[in-house]
């Protein structure tokens, strides 16, 4: 049984969509997002060698990234790369830990520098001579919740919403929004349940990711795929 050990989390969505036979008989995923519900974030690159670039904002000069504050406390996403699993059909998937909102074509920049060379958040850049515009680097950007790998798979039907369960696996981790920019904001008392969650949720990620995976070679993802920026 899965046991949660951080009491605070954010709202999901009480009354998420239902599957609905197709009409071939067959099981279709619902792909349309739920507020407050956690989802893998896609990328498919229009050539790999885009991935190791650095994507900021380009509405700040210098360039920066997007969100006063990282997702987690910075020294676990920084000098990393976001991208590190490659499904078969060519898109990547982020490491859940770089949050799900520093990818937005409208103000977007590809900068020469690699993730590895970034060093803190707040880093800035000067901005690049010439601007790579936004689909001659990403073809698309998507999102697959793992709720619905879970109805496609038939896996954790008995988890309703609403419950510490449901939370823990479909809810939007709860480190998500604390402000914290580095391990020494992080309030004493709460230390230990901030990393043995993150620890929680990097376990929970490899597991998504291996279904997704799998459901990718099974040629099913668009039952569970969803383009955000249609």
């Amino acid at each position: 049984m899965l046991v949660c050990i951080v009491a605070i989390f954010y709202g999901c969505n009480d009354n998420p969509s239902e599957v609905t036979p197709n009409e071939n008989n067959n099981t279709e995923v619902p792909t349309s997002e739920p507020e407050q519900e956690v989802f893998l974030f896609l990328v498919k690159f229009t050539d790999d060698k885009y991935r190791e670039q650095i994507i900021a904002e380009n509405i700040y000069n210098p360039v920066r990234m997007r969100g006063a504050t990282p997702p987690v406390v910075e020294e676990l996403i920084v000098g990393t790369n976001p991208w590190a699993t490659k499904l078969p059909n060519g898109y990547w998937i982020a490491d859940w830990k770089w949050g799900n909102s520093f990818i937005y074509p409208s103000t977007n920049v590809l900068l020469p520098d690699k993730w590895e060379s970034m060093t803190h958040w707040t880093q800035t850049w000067p901005m690049p001579e010439e601007i790579v515009p936004f689909h001659d680097y990403i073809v698309e950007v998507g999102s697959v919740r793992r709720r619905s790998i879970d109805t496609l798979l038939s896996i954790n039907k008995d988890v309703k919403s609403g419950t510490e369960e449901y939370f823990f696996l479909y809810g939007i981790p709860v480190v998500y929004g604390r402000g914290y920019m580095n391990k020494e904001d992080i309030k004493d008392f709460e230390k230990d349940s901030y990393f043995t969650y993150v620890h929680q949720q990097d376990s929970l990620h490899e597991i998504y990711v291996q279904r997704l995976m799998d459901i990718t070679t099974n040629g099913d993802f668009q039952k569970v795929y969803k383009n955000i920026f249609e």
